[in-house]
């Protein structure tokens, strides 16, 4: 009986992988330079799909002008929350002292009608040197 470890077969040791240095190719190097002075521009496939660019150019303009938009929007939202949020807490000052004065009407009226009247109270003048000076 042979035994597992006979029945395995050794490893091949790995090969050495060279790194080749990423040169750039003639062609990659012509196509740079034909973009740079235009040369690219004249080729026929560009010249054939030239309305297609310019509506994809074109779409790309409303897009980034659509992000300015939305932005500018935004703001404008914020600010008139904050603005409402002000004007909402004046209200409520503004109700509780309407509230206020309707209670003391009310309060007064039914004074009134019970026969007593409301009258402010009388100012008591009293001139300075009358009185003496206790020692």
């Amino acid at each position: 009986m042979s035994t597992l470890l006979e029945n395995i077969e050794p490893k091949d040791e790995p090969k050495k992988v060279v790194k080749k240095s990423k040169k750039k190719s003639t062609s990659e190097k012509k196509t740079i330079v034909k973009s740079l002075n235009g040369g690219l521009l004249t080729r026929d496939f560009f010249i054939k799909n030239l309305n297609y660019l310019v509506f994809v150019t074109g779409i790309l303009v409303l897009y980034i002008g659509y992000g300015y938009y939305v932005d500018r929007i935004s703001r404008d939202i914020i600010d008139l929350e904050d603005k409402s949020r002000l004007l909402e807490s004046e209200l409520a000052s503004e109700k509780s002292f309407y509230n206020q004065q309707k209670m003391f009407y009310k309060i007064s009226d039914s004074l009134i009608v019970n026969g007593y009247v409301h009258k402010a109270p009388k100012k008591i003048k009293v001139a300075a040197n009358k009185f003496k000076v206790i020692e």
